[in-house]
């Protein structure tokens, strides 16, 4: 049996749209562990990729998807827009390319990923050099079934998850640190000028925080359900919700189509 992009390739990726802040794009590089943001406009048409080296390149300092920037680098590139960073027209697969194909094209690209668009050239999902190698290591140990069984899936997001709480934990702990030495300072009389550089840094730390601790609460709701065997069980109609959804948000109850079939009827 022939592979297909469509049986290794990451459904519903995160995307981002070309005047998006490129920072907000690479706190979402960071919180979900990627290194490749699809562009796409209005009508979900892939128009661009933003990929961590894209970001590298466009920021006057160093940058990791496995790490945040401080704040005051952070005021810097504050304007800098995902149009400003991301590459154009990138090359594309689709759902039936087979994989040898598209492996191939990153090969000889020299890319890292390939956003996947249907007939309608709409994005449905994207193949990192990751979901190649998974590809190949599947391939090499077992006969490349691309299926896994929903148990073994969902130990791996656990342990994903478990691993991502203990660096939010980690770096929670580093920025409420270093907002009470901020605040210590701005206490004492000192300098205008640094007083104002300490309050924006205050309040550049803030929302970073508040954003880090509504993750931290969806993974231990997530984990919660997982000691009780529901995590990535559709509560509603008990079918599978995918990786990726997990991944993107932990808390996940219901499945992509329930939960659109839930907004529809809300807004009803």
């Amino acid at each position: 049996m022939v592979s297909q992009v469509r049986d290794w390739m990451t459904h519903t990726p995160v995307t981002v749209r070309e005047d998006g802040a490129a920072l907000e794009a690479l706190d979402a590089m960071v919180e979900q562990g990627i290194r490749h943001l699809p562009v796409v406009d209005d009508g979900n048409h892939v128009i661009g990729v933003l990929t961590i080296d894209d970001l590298r390149a466009a920021f006057p300092f160093d940058v990791s998807w496995k790490r945040r920037i401080d704040p005051v680098d952070r005021e810097a590139v504050q304007d800098l827009r995902v149009s400003d960073a991301m590459t154009w027209a990138p090359h594309t697969a689709h759902p039936e390319t087979t994989l040898e194909h598209a492996v191939r094209r990153l090969a000889e690209n020299r890319i890292g990923c390939l956003p996947v668009v249907d007939a309608r050239h709409q994005l449905v999902g994207i193949l990192t050099e990751t979901d190649a190698l998974r590809a190949l290591d599947a391939i090499l140990s077992s006969g490349g079934k691309p299926a896994t069984r929903h148990g073994e899936e969902a130990d791996s997001v656990v342990d994903e998850l478990w691993a991502e709480r203990g660096r939010l934990v980690e770096q929670i702990a580093k920025w409420k640190a270093t907002e009470r030495a901020l605040l210590d300072e701005l206490r004492e009389p000192g300098d205008t000028a640094d007083r104002a550089t300490d309050e924006r840094a205050v309040a550049a730390i803030e929302p970073l925080s508040a954003r880090a601790e509504r993750r931290l609460r969806a993974i231990d709701l997530a984990l919660e359900r997982a000691q009780h065997g529901r995590l990535g069980i559709c509560e509603r109609c008990q079918g599978r919700i995918p990786r990726t959804r997990l991944r993107a948000i932990p808390e996940a109850t219901l499945c992509m189509r329930c939960a659109l079939t839930a907004a529809g009827g809300a807004r009803a």
